[in-house]
């Protein structure tokens, strides 16, 4: 699933549902469907993410402001079966560049880690490879529960030799959870509106040319598309959740188009 690229360089856009299928269409010659979408019906499977935070939401605040060297905390999961895992990640951006550490983490024990406010006994869980490193993150920032923010995503891989990963996101979705929770499905969640369809795409080291060529020939603009901000300033509109914030602290569901914006060619296809 989301294993893949652990350090790589990400680019997000916003295009029109109506264009998905031909950007679709142009990555048949590229890359297949990802070994989870493969088994999936339409390619399409959901993905859950319970972010922490502190309370006065520190964390959204380096990504509002555009700190450049950030980082979010969430645990990922992919259904509510007692046996599938949850996924403890830190996702971390340092100078444009994302790096991803992630824990396999049992579901008792992630779900006894987040019951005992983020304590468990010494030692426990210390054989899981960057666990620790996602623990000392809630440490350091007094990180809780804030929100879930659930979507549908369709993901591909490329066939050569360049690692590339592109997913579409859709039907975003949230759910104010202050308290221990990680399920998927269960009432409750609200949507949170998105004029468009994420695009995702996800490389190592230089950007391949067939992907180049896939943002010229879409007029591919990059933007901001925060699934974490966008849920957290719908759940505030929506008096769903009143932060402990600054006044000056403004989200970036402003900043978006009531429609993706018309393309036009950019000198740096990047960006």
């Amino acid at each position: 699933m989301d294993g893949t690229l652990r350090s790589r360089f990400e680019c997000k856009y916003l295009i029109p549902p109506q264009v998905v299928p031909a950007v679709r269409h142009y990555l048949q010659s590229f890359a297949q469907p990802d070994p989870y979408a493969a088994r999936s019906p339409g390619f399409r499977y959901r993905i859950s993410s319970l972010y922490l935070d502190s309370s006065d939401l520190q964390l959204y605040g380096t990504t509002v402001q555009g700190i450049k060297n950030r980082y979010k905390l969430r645990i990922r999961t992919y259904d509510d079966l007692p046996q599938s895992p949850t996924f403890f990640e830190v996702k971390k951006r340092t100078d444009g560049a994302i790096r991803k550490r992630r824990a396999k983490v049992p579901r008792e024990l992630g779900m006894r880690f987040l019951d005992s406010r983020l304590r468990l006994r010494p030692g426990e869980g210390s054989e899981i490879p960057d666990f620790q490193e996602f623990r000392d993150h809630c440490q350091r920032t007094q990180a809780a529960p804030l929100i879930r923010v659930r979507y549908w995503r369709e993901a591909y891989e490329s066939t050569g030799k360049d690692p590339v990963r592109i997913t579409f996101d859709t039907e975003l979705m949230h759910q104010i959870t202050l308290q221990p929770d990680l399920r998927m499905h269960c009432p409750g969640w609200l949507t949170t509106p998105i004029p468009g369809t994420i695009l995702e795409i996800k490389f190592t080291d230089l950007c391949p040319s067939w992907v180049l060529e896939l943002i010229r020939t879409f007029q591919l603009q990059k933007q901001s598309v925060a699934k974490y901000i966008l849920s957290v300033d719908r759940a505030i509109e929506l008096g769903n959740y009143q932060p402990m914030l600054h006044a000056s602290f403004t989200g970036l569901s402003a900043s978006l188009p009531s429609s993706p914006p018309p393309s036009s060619e950019t000198t740096d296809p990047l960006g």
